[in-house]
Protein backbone atom coordinates (compact mmCIF):
# COMPACT_ATOMS: atom_id res chain seq x y z
CA UNK A 1 0.00 0.00 0.00
CA UNK A 2 1.12 3.44 -0.58
CA UNK A 3 2.21 5.51 2.91
CA UNK A 4 0.49 8.86 1.24
CA UNK A 5 -2.89 8.38 -1.19
CA UNK A 6 -2.73 12.45 -0.38
CA UNK A 7 -2.73 14.43 -3.99
CA UNK A 8 -4.18 11.89 -6.03
CA UNK A 9 -7.98 12.20 -7.96
CA UNK A 10 -10.85 9.82 -8.63
CA UNK A 11 -9.10 8.48 -11.42
CA UNK A 12 -6.05 7.50 -9.96
CA UNK A 13 -6.76 6.49 -7.11
CA UNK A 14 -9.56 4.08 -8.54
CA UNK A 15 -6.29 2.97 -11.12
CA UNK A 16 -4.34 2.15 -7.81
CA UNK A 17 -6.79 -0.24 -6.31
CA UNK A 18 -7.22 -2.02 -9.66
CA UNK A 19 -3.27 -1.93 -9.92
CA UNK A 20 -3.43 -3.52 -6.41
CA UNK A 21 -6.32 -5.99 -7.01
CA UNK A 22 -4.41 -7.46 -10.18
CA UNK A 23 -1.09 -7.81 -8.35
CA UNK A 24 -2.68 -9.32 -5.23
CA UNK A 25 -0.89 -6.48 -3.16
CA UNK A 26 -3.65 -6.74 0.03
CA UNK A 27 -6.06 -8.00 -2.78
CA UNK A 28 -9.06 -8.85 -0.48
CA UNK A 29 -8.58 -5.13 1.02
CA UNK A 30 -7.99 -3.07 -2.18
CA UNK A 31 -10.94 -5.27 -4.02
CA UNK A 32 -13.36 -4.00 -1.03
CA UNK A 33 -12.45 -0.32 -1.26
CA UNK A 34 -12.71 -0.52 -5.07
CA UNK A 35 -16.04 -1.85 -4.39
CA UNK A 36 -17.40 0.63 -1.85
CA UNK A 37 -15.55 3.86 -3.38
CA UNK A 38 -16.37 3.02 -7.03
CA UNK A 39 -18.80 0.02 -7.38
CA UNK A 40 -18.91 0.23 -11.30
CA UNK A 41 -15.52 -0.69 -11.56
CA UNK A 42 -15.21 -2.76 -8.59
CA UNK A 43 -17.94 -5.04 -10.52
CA UNK A 44 -16.17 -4.99 -13.87
CA UNK A 45 -12.52 -6.04 -12.07
CA UNK A 46 -14.61 -8.95 -9.84
CA UNK A 47 -16.40 -10.12 -13.56
CA UNK A 48 -12.72 -9.97 -15.31
CA UNK A 49 -11.61 -11.78 -12.62
CA UNK A 50 -14.51 -14.67 -12.57
CA UNK A 51 -14.08 -14.80 -16.08
CA UNK A 52 -10.35 -16.00 -16.47
CA UNK A 53 -10.90 -18.26 -13.81
CA UNK A 54 -13.38 -19.20 -16.12
CA UNK A 55 -11.63 -19.24 -19.23
CA UNK A 56 -8.12 -20.65 -18.07
CA UNK A 57 -7.00 -23.67 -20.48
CA UNK A 58 -7.14 -27.41 -18.43
CA UNK A 59 -7.41 -27.43 -15.00
CA UNK A 60 -7.97 -23.97 -13.35
CA UNK A 61 -6.51 -22.86 -10.35
CA UNK A 62 -9.45 -22.20 -8.29
CA UNK A 63 -7.72 -22.04 -4.83
CA UNK A 64 -8.29 -17.91 -4.87
CA UNK A 65 -12.39 -18.53 -5.42
CA UNK A 66 -12.92 -19.25 -1.56
CA UNK A 67 -10.94 -15.56 -0.78
CA UNK A 68 -12.82 -14.17 -3.73
CA UNK A 69 -16.08 -14.87 -2.00
CA UNK A 70 -15.28 -13.61 1.46
CA UNK A 71 -14.45 -10.33 -0.03
CA UNK A 72 -17.69 -10.12 -1.54
CA UNK A 73 -19.37 -11.42 1.58
CA UNK A 74 -21.06 -7.41 1.78
CA UNK A 75 -21.61 -6.92 -2.07
CA UNK A 76 -24.80 -8.11 -4.37
CA UNK A 77 -25.53 -7.71 -7.36
CA UNK A 78 -27.35 -9.68 -10.43
CA UNK A 79 -24.54 -10.14 -12.57
CA UNK A 80 -22.12 -11.24 -9.62
CA UNK A 81 -24.55 -14.27 -8.79
CA UNK A 82 -24.98 -15.32 -12.50
CA UNK A 83 -21.08 -15.15 -12.60
CA UNK A 84 -20.52 -17.11 -9.41
CA UNK A 85 -23.36 -20.22 -10.82
CA UNK A 86 -20.88 -20.10 -14.17
CA UNK A 87 -17.90 -20.55 -11.91
CA UNK A 88 -19.92 -23.28 -9.39
CA UNK A 89 -20.69 -25.14 -12.79
CA UNK A 90 -16.84 -24.83 -13.92
CA UNK A 91 -15.81 -25.90 -10.59
CA UNK A 92 -18.04 -28.68 -10.12
CA UNK A 93 -16.88 -30.10 -13.77
CA UNK A 94 -13.61 -30.02 -12.80
CA UNK A 95 -13.98 -31.69 -9.16
CA UNK A 96 -16.33 -34.98 -10.79
CA UNK A 97 -12.95 -34.72 -13.92
CA UNK A 98 -10.52 -35.08 -10.86
CA UNK A 99 -12.14 -37.87 -9.12
CA UNK A 100 -12.05 -39.99 -12.34
CA UNK A 101 -8.75 -39.72 -12.47
CA UNK A 102 -5.98 -43.11 -11.54
CA UNK A 103 -5.22 -42.92 -7.92
CA UNK A 104 -1.28 -42.33 -8.85
CA UNK A 105 -1.96 -39.31 -10.69
CA UNK A 106 -3.80 -37.85 -8.26
CA UNK A 107 -2.49 -34.60 -6.30
CA UNK A 108 -3.37 -34.87 -2.43
CA UNK A 109 -3.06 -31.00 -1.98
CA UNK A 110 -5.88 -30.36 -5.11
CA UNK A 111 -8.56 -29.89 -3.64
CA UNK A 112 -9.36 -26.13 -5.03
CA UNK A 113 -12.60 -27.52 -7.08
CA UNK A 114 -14.76 -28.64 -4.12
CA UNK A 115 -13.31 -26.00 -1.64
CA UNK A 116 -14.54 -23.70 -5.23
CA UNK A 117 -17.59 -25.08 -5.00
CA UNK A 118 -18.42 -25.05 -1.68
CA UNK A 119 -17.52 -21.75 -1.73
CA UNK A 120 -19.68 -20.29 -4.36
CA UNK A 121 -23.03 -23.11 -3.64
CA UNK A 122 -22.95 -21.60 0.44
CA UNK A 123 -23.57 -17.75 -1.53
CA UNK A 124 -25.77 -19.27 -3.99
CA UNK A 125 -28.18 -20.35 -1.24
CA UNK A 126 -31.90 -19.54 -2.26
CA UNK A 127 -30.88 -17.66 -5.30
CA UNK A 128 -32.34 -19.76 -7.73
CA UNK A 129 -30.10 -22.16 -7.83
CA UNK A 130 -31.21 -24.82 -5.22
CA UNK A 131 -32.09 -27.84 -6.92
CA UNK A 132 -28.57 -28.22 -8.49
CA UNK A 133 -26.38 -27.34 -5.62
CA UNK A 134 -28.61 -29.80 -3.70
CA UNK A 135 -28.02 -32.57 -6.35
CA UNK A 136 -24.46 -31.70 -6.50
CA UNK A 137 -24.19 -32.32 -2.32
CA UNK A 138 -26.26 -35.54 -2.52
CA UNK A 139 -23.96 -36.76 -4.94
CA UNK A 140 -21.07 -35.30 -3.41
CA UNK A 141 -22.12 -37.35 0.16
CA UNK A 142 -22.62 -40.84 -1.48
CA UNK A 143 -19.34 -40.53 -3.25
CA UNK A 144 -17.21 -39.48 -0.09
CA UNK A 145 -19.08 -42.40 2.01
CA UNK A 146 -18.28 -44.55 -0.54
CA UNK A 147 -14.89 -43.59 -0.77
CA UNK A 148 -14.38 -44.08 2.89
CA UNK A 149 -15.93 -47.25 2.86
CA UNK A 150 -13.40 -48.48 0.26
CA UNK A 151 -10.43 -47.89 3.41
CA UNK A 152 -12.05 -50.65 5.27
CA UNK A 153 -12.52 -48.48 8.19
CA UNK A 154 -8.61 -47.56 7.96
CA UNK A 155 -8.62 -43.94 7.25
CA UNK A 156 -12.47 -43.00 6.94
CA UNK A 157 -12.34 -40.66 9.69
CA UNK A 158 -10.07 -38.63 7.27
CA UNK A 159 -13.45 -37.91 4.89
CA UNK A 160 -15.72 -36.79 8.20
CA UNK A 161 -15.33 -33.39 7.76
CA UNK A 162 -16.21 -32.91 4.34
CA UNK A 163 -19.06 -35.04 4.50
CA UNK A 164 -20.12 -32.57 7.62
CA UNK A 165 -19.59 -29.66 5.51
CA UNK A 166 -22.01 -30.69 2.63
CA UNK A 167 -24.91 -31.86 5.25
CA UNK A 168 -23.97 -28.15 6.43
CA UNK A 169 -25.10 -27.41 3.04
CA UNK A 170 -28.01 -29.30 2.90
CA UNK A 171 -28.97 -28.06 6.05
CA UNK A 172 -28.44 -24.81 4.72
CA UNK A 173 -31.13 -25.45 1.78
CA UNK A 174 -33.87 -26.74 4.26
CA UNK A 175 -33.66 -23.34 6.13
CA UNK A 176 -36.05 -20.79 4.34
CA UNK A 177 -36.19 -18.61 7.18
CA UNK A 178 -33.96 -15.15 7.28
CA UNK A 179 -31.60 -15.95 9.56
CA UNK A 180 -28.85 -17.98 8.99
CA UNK A 181 -28.88 -21.47 10.14
CA UNK A 182 -26.49 -22.99 12.70
CA UNK A 183 -25.49 -20.21 14.58
CA UNK A 184 -24.77 -20.35 18.59
CA UNK A 185 -27.07 -18.87 20.60
CA UNK A 186 -26.38 -16.10 22.06
CA UNK A 187 -25.97 -16.18 26.24
CA UNK A 188 -28.19 -13.15 28.31
CA UNK A 189 -26.08 -10.81 29.72
CA UNK A 190 -26.97 -8.07 32.55
CA UNK A 191 -25.80 -4.58 32.67
CA UNK A 192 -22.10 -3.94 33.83
CA UNK A 193 -21.54 -3.46 37.80
CA UNK A 194 -20.19 -0.26 38.52
CA UNK A 195 -16.85 1.69 38.49
CA UNK A 196 -15.85 -0.22 34.79
CA UNK A 197 -15.01 1.62 32.13
CA UNK A 198 -12.60 0.88 28.75
CA UNK A 199 -9.63 2.43 27.57
CA UNK A 200 -8.40 2.16 24.11
CA UNK A 201 -4.18 1.73 23.23
CA UNK A 202 -2.94 3.47 20.34
CA UNK A 203 -3.82 1.89 17.87
CA UNK A 204 -0.84 0.21 15.79
CA UNK A 205 -0.24 -1.65 12.75
CA UNK A 206 1.14 -5.11 12.50
CA UNK A 207 2.77 -6.21 9.51
CA UNK A 208 2.15 -9.03 7.50
CA UNK A 209 0.68 -9.82 4.32
CA UNK A 210 -2.71 -8.37 5.31
CA UNK A 211 -0.74 -5.23 7.23
CA UNK A 212 -3.65 -5.31 10.01
CA UNK A 213 -4.63 -2.87 12.06
CA UNK A 214 -4.68 -3.54 16.25
CA UNK A 215 -7.17 -2.40 18.46
CA UNK A 216 -6.08 -2.93 21.91
CA UNK A 217 -8.19 -2.45 25.08
CA UNK A 218 -7.98 -2.02 28.46
CA UNK A 219 -10.86 -2.58 31.31
CA UNK A 220 -10.68 -0.85 34.78
CA UNK A 221 -12.41 -1.89 37.58
CA UNK A 222 -12.01 -5.32 37.57
CA UNK A 223 -8.89 -7.42 38.39
CA UNK A 224 -7.48 -9.35 34.95
CA UNK A 225 -6.90 -12.46 37.56
CA UNK A 226 -10.34 -12.67 37.93
CA UNK A 227 -11.42 -13.58 34.03
CA UNK A 228 -11.43 -17.10 32.55
CA UNK A 229 -11.93 -15.15 28.94
CA UNK A 230 -12.78 -12.20 27.15
CA UNK A 231 -13.74 -11.31 23.67
CA UNK A 232 -14.11 -7.96 21.71
CA UNK A 233 -16.72 -7.13 19.39
CA UNK A 234 -16.75 -4.00 17.39
CA UNK A 235 -19.83 -3.24 15.67
CA UNK A 236 -18.53 -0.23 14.15
CA UNK A 237 -15.14 0.76 13.01
CA UNK A 238 -15.50 3.96 10.07
CA UNK A 239 -12.83 5.61 9.24
CA UNK A 240 -12.74 9.40 7.99
CA UNK A 241 -13.84 8.28 4.75
CA UNK A 242 -16.74 6.63 6.25
CA UNK A 243 -15.53 3.33 5.08
CA UNK A 244 -16.65 0.51 8.21
CA UNK A 245 -13.11 -1.08 8.53
CA UNK A 246 -14.58 -3.39 11.30
CA UNK A 247 -14.66 -7.63 10.26
CA UNK A 248 -17.33 -8.33 8.34
CA UNK A 249 -16.74 -12.36 9.63
CA UNK A 250 -17.69 -10.53 13.28
CA UNK A 251 -16.28 -14.12 15.23
CA UNK A 252 -17.47 -13.89 18.69
CA UNK A 253 -15.97 -16.81 20.07
CA UNK A 254 -13.94 -16.66 23.45
CA UNK A 255 -12.04 -19.85 22.79
CA UNK A 256 -8.81 -18.77 20.88
CA UNK A 257 -6.23 -21.54 20.87
CA UNK A 258 -2.84 -21.36 21.25
CA UNK A 259 0.51 -23.27 21.47
CA UNK A 260 3.70 -23.23 22.58
CA UNK A 261 4.79 -20.03 25.33
CA UNK A 262 6.84 -17.32 25.52
CA UNK A 263 7.69 -17.18 29.56
CA UNK A 264 7.51 -20.07 32.12
CA UNK A 265 4.35 -18.12 33.76
CA UNK A 266 2.39 -20.44 31.58
CA UNK A 267 3.37 -23.30 33.33
CA UNK A 268 1.57 -22.66 36.38
CA UNK A 269 -1.52 -20.53 34.97
CA UNK A 270 -3.82 -19.99 32.51
CA UNK A 271 -2.45 -16.54 30.66
CA UNK A 272 -4.50 -13.97 31.31
CA UNK A 273 -7.47 -13.39 28.51
CA UNK A 274 -6.72 -11.07 25.14
CA UNK A 275 -8.37 -8.06 25.31
CA UNK A 276 -8.06 -7.36 20.98
CA UNK A 277 -9.50 -7.10 17.57
CA UNK A 278 -7.72 -6.65 14.46
CA UNK A 279 -9.51 -5.01 11.74
CA UNK A 280 -9.77 -6.10 8.43
CA UNK A 281 -7.92 -3.85 6.70
CA UNK A 282 -5.78 -0.74 6.72
CA UNK A 283 -7.41 1.91 5.33
CA UNK A 284 -6.73 3.94 1.87
CA UNK A 285 -7.16 7.20 2.23
CA UNK A 286 -8.06 7.62 6.03
CA UNK A 287 -6.33 9.04 8.74
CA UNK A 288 -8.34 8.39 11.46
CA UNK A 289 -11.52 6.43 12.98
CA UNK A 290 -14.28 8.65 13.01
CA UNK A 291 -15.96 6.25 15.36
CA UNK A 292 -15.13 2.90 17.18
CA UNK A 293 -18.66 1.26 18.88
CA UNK A 294 -18.75 -2.24 20.02
CA UNK A 295 -19.03 -4.05 23.96
CA UNK A 296 -16.05 -6.38 25.50
CA UNK A 297 -17.56 -9.65 27.45
CA UNK A 298 -15.46 -10.63 29.98
CA UNK A 299 -16.06 -14.51 31.79
CA UNK A 300 -15.31 -14.03 35.97
CA UNK A 301 -15.80 -16.94 37.92
CA UNK A 302 -16.12 -15.61 40.94
CA UNK A 303 -19.45 -13.69 39.92
CA UNK A 304 -21.13 -17.07 39.76
CA UNK A 305 -20.08 -20.58 41.82
CA UNK A 306 -22.26 -22.25 39.07
CA UNK A 307 -20.02 -21.13 35.83
CA UNK A 308 -17.31 -23.12 37.30
CA UNK A 309 -17.17 -26.80 37.00
CA UNK A 310 -14.89 -29.61 38.78
CA UNK A 311 -14.37 -32.66 38.03
CA UNK A 312 -12.06 -34.76 40.36
CA UNK A 313 -9.90 -37.93 38.87
CA UNK A 314 -10.93 -36.61 35.45
CA UNK A 315 -8.52 -39.18 33.69
CA UNK A 316 -10.39 -41.67 35.11
CA UNK A 317 -13.62 -40.77 32.82
CA UNK A 318 -11.99 -42.13 30.24
CA UNK A 319 -14.44 -42.87 26.99
CA UNK A 320 -18.05 -42.01 28.50
CA UNK A 321 -19.12 -38.09 28.54
CA UNK A 322 -18.53 -36.45 32.02
CA UNK A 323 -21.60 -36.41 34.28
CA UNK A 324 -22.10 -32.79 35.67
CA UNK A 325 -25.46 -31.01 35.67
CA UNK A 326 -23.86 -27.73 35.25
CA UNK A 327 -22.13 -29.34 31.74
CA UNK A 328 -25.82 -30.48 30.54
CA UNK A 329 -27.31 -26.86 31.79
CA UNK A 330 -24.80 -25.20 29.31
CA UNK A 331 -25.12 -28.08 26.57
CA UNK A 332 -21.36 -28.73 27.05
CA UNK A 333 -20.08 -32.67 26.65
CA UNK A 334 -17.04 -33.50 27.47
CA UNK A 335 -15.30 -36.79 27.05
CA UNK A 336 -11.67 -37.82 28.29
CA UNK A 337 -9.98 -39.93 25.36
CA UNK A 338 -6.68 -41.93 25.90
CA UNK A 339 -3.54 -42.05 24.03
CA UNK A 340 -4.36 -45.09 21.53
CA UNK A 341 -7.75 -43.49 20.43
CA UNK A 342 -5.76 -40.21 19.64
CA UNK A 343 -3.16 -41.87 17.74
CA UNK A 344 -5.74 -43.90 15.88
CA UNK A 345 -7.37 -41.23 15.29
CA UNK A 346 -4.52 -39.31 13.94
CA UNK A 347 -3.63 -41.45 11.82
CA UNK A 348 -6.42 -42.60 10.17
CA UNK A 349 -7.39 -45.85 11.51
CA UNK A 350 -10.06 -44.68 14.20
CA UNK A 351 -13.10 -46.83 12.98
CA UNK A 352 -15.65 -46.45 15.24
CA UNK A 353 -17.77 -42.90 15.43
CA UNK A 354 -17.69 -41.12 18.40
CA UNK A 355 -13.87 -41.31 19.30
CA UNK A 356 -11.23 -38.13 18.63
CA UNK A 357 -11.82 -37.76 14.91
CA UNK A 358 -15.25 -36.67 15.52
CA UNK A 359 -13.32 -33.55 17.09
CA UNK A 360 -11.26 -33.14 14.65
CA UNK A 361 -8.38 -35.18 15.34
CA UNK A 362 -7.68 -36.86 11.96
CA UNK A 363 -4.52 -37.59 8.89
CA UNK A 364 -3.09 -33.99 7.77
CA UNK A 365 -3.39 -36.00 4.13
CA UNK A 366 -6.07 -38.90 3.26
CA UNK A 367 -3.58 -40.84 1.20
CA UNK A 368 -0.38 -40.05 2.88
CA UNK A 369 2.26 -36.84 2.18
CA UNK A 370 2.74 -35.72 -0.94
CA UNK A 371 5.67 -37.92 -2.70
CA UNK A 372 9.72 -36.77 -1.44
CA UNK A 373 7.97 -34.46 1.58
CA UNK A 374 10.50 -35.03 4.72
CA UNK A 375 8.29 -37.49 6.84
CA UNK A 376 9.10 -35.09 10.23
CA UNK A 377 7.19 -32.63 8.39
CA UNK A 378 3.82 -34.31 7.91
CA UNK A 379 4.51 -36.67 11.32
CA UNK A 380 1.18 -36.99 12.92
CA UNK A 381 1.07 -36.25 16.75
CA UNK A 382 1.97 -38.55 19.22
CA UNK A 383 -0.10 -38.40 22.83
CA UNK A 384 1.40 -40.27 25.21
CA UNK A 385 0.26 -41.69 28.46
CA UNK A 386 1.27 -38.41 30.40
CA UNK A 387 -1.44 -36.52 28.25
CA UNK A 388 -4.93 -35.82 28.86
CA UNK A 389 -6.64 -35.04 25.81
CA UNK A 390 -10.06 -33.67 26.08
CA UNK A 391 -13.24 -33.71 23.20
CA UNK A 392 -15.23 -30.53 24.23
CA UNK A 393 -18.91 -30.64 22.52
CA UNK A 394 -20.00 -26.85 22.61
CA UNK A 395 -21.80 -25.82 19.57
CA UNK A 396 -23.28 -22.69 21.69
CA UNK A 397 -19.68 -21.28 22.84
CA UNK A 398 -20.17 -21.52 26.41
CA UNK A 399 -17.29 -23.96 27.80
CA UNK A 400 -14.37 -21.08 27.63
CA UNK A 401 -11.46 -22.31 29.30
CA UNK A 402 -9.76 -25.32 31.27
CA UNK A 403 -6.88 -25.78 33.80
CA UNK A 404 -6.15 -28.84 35.44
CA UNK A 405 -5.22 -28.61 39.42
CA UNK A 406 -3.84 -31.40 41.85
CA UNK A 407 -6.66 -32.88 44.19
CA UNK A 408 -5.59 -29.82 46.79
CA UNK A 409 -6.06 -27.32 44.20
CA UNK A 410 -3.00 -26.17 43.83
CA UNK A 411 -1.39 -25.58 40.30
CA UNK A 412 0.48 -28.46 38.23
CA UNK A 413 2.59 -27.74 36.18
CA UNK A 414 1.93 -27.89 32.28
CA UNK A 415 1.85 -25.50 29.59
CA UNK A 416 -1.74 -24.15 30.27
CA UNK A 417 -1.42 -23.07 26.42
CA UNK A 418 -1.85 -26.82 25.75
CA UNK A 419 0.51 -28.47 22.98
CA UNK A 420 -2.32 -29.50 20.42
CA UNK A 421 -5.66 -28.34 19.84
CA UNK A 422 -7.55 -29.11 16.64
CA UNK A 423 -11.28 -28.25 15.39
CA UNK A 424 -14.34 -30.27 14.24
CA UNK A 425 -17.36 -29.10 13.44
CA UNK A 426 -20.47 -27.84 15.26
CA UNK A 427 -18.84 -26.04 18.02
CA UNK A 428 -16.62 -29.40 18.69
CA UNK A 429 -12.91 -29.78 19.46
CA UNK A 430 -9.87 -31.55 20.54
CA UNK A 431 -7.40 -30.06 23.30
CA UNK A 432 -4.53 -32.17 25.04
CA UNK A 433 -2.02 -31.20 27.08
CA UNK A 434 0.91 -32.61 28.58
CA UNK A 435 1.65 -32.93 31.91
CA UNK A 436 5.35 -32.60 33.55
CA UNK A 437 5.11 -35.07 36.34
CA UNK A 438 3.66 -38.28 35.08
CA UNK A 439 2.92 -39.15 38.66
CA UNK A 440 0.12 -36.41 38.99
CA UNK A 441 -1.99 -37.04 35.89
CA UNK A 442 -4.41 -40.21 37.71
CA UNK A 443 -5.20 -37.54 40.70
CA UNK A 444 -5.59 -34.27 38.43
CA UNK A 445 -8.77 -32.44 39.04
CA UNK A 446 -10.26 -30.62 35.86
CA UNK A 447 -11.48 -27.67 36.24
CA UNK A 448 -14.35 -26.21 33.61
CA UNK A 449 -14.98 -22.76 33.38
CA UNK A 450 -18.72 -21.59 31.83
CA UNK A 451 -20.26 -18.53 30.73
CA UNK A 452 -23.34 -18.42 32.37
CA UNK A 453 -25.93 -15.14 32.58
CA UNK A 454 -24.10 -14.38 35.97
CA UNK A 455 -20.47 -15.24 35.32
CA UNK A 456 -20.48 -12.52 31.88
CA UNK A 457 -20.15 -9.28 31.75
CA UNK A 458 -20.89 -6.77 29.08
CA UNK A 459 -19.13 -3.37 28.69
CA UNK A 460 -19.64 -1.37 25.92
CA UNK A 461 -17.31 1.45 24.64
CA UNK A 462 -17.36 3.65 21.77
CA UNK A 463 -14.10 6.08 20.84
CA UNK A 464 -14.03 9.08 18.37
CA UNK A 465 -11.47 10.79 16.35
CA UNK A 466 -8.76 7.75 16.99
CA UNK A 467 -5.68 8.71 15.21
CA UNK A 468 -4.39 5.56 12.86
CA UNK A 469 -0.57 4.86 12.20
CA UNK A 470 1.47 5.86 9.92
CA UNK A 471 1.82 3.02 7.12
CA UNK A 472 4.88 3.95 6.20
Amino acid sequence: MRSDWGGLDRAAHAASLRADFAADRDGPGALARLLYYYPAEGRREVHERIRQLMDEPGEANLWPVGQLIDTLDSFDWAELRSDLFALWQRAVTQERAFETLPQARKNPLAMGPAEAAVACSLRLVHKGHDEQIRAFAVEEIKRLHAQAASFSGAGSSAFDYQIDRYNDLLRRLDDRSENPPSQPSEPPVGPPPQGMSVRLSPIDLVHGRWNQLRLRFEVSGIDASQLAAARVVLTSARDDTDFDLAPRDRKTEFVHPAVGRTDDSAMTANPPPSVEVYLDRPPGLAHRLRSVRGYIDLVAPSFDANSVVRVERVAGTLGVPIRSPLLAAAHVTVTVFDAKSCNDAFNGSASNSGGPQDYGARPLFRDGPPKGAPADLFKAPEVTDVDIAFGIDDPDNRAVATELVAPDGLPLRYNHNGWYHSSGTQGRRLDLYRLSNPDSRAEATAIFHLVTEKSLVRVPFEFSDVPLPDRG
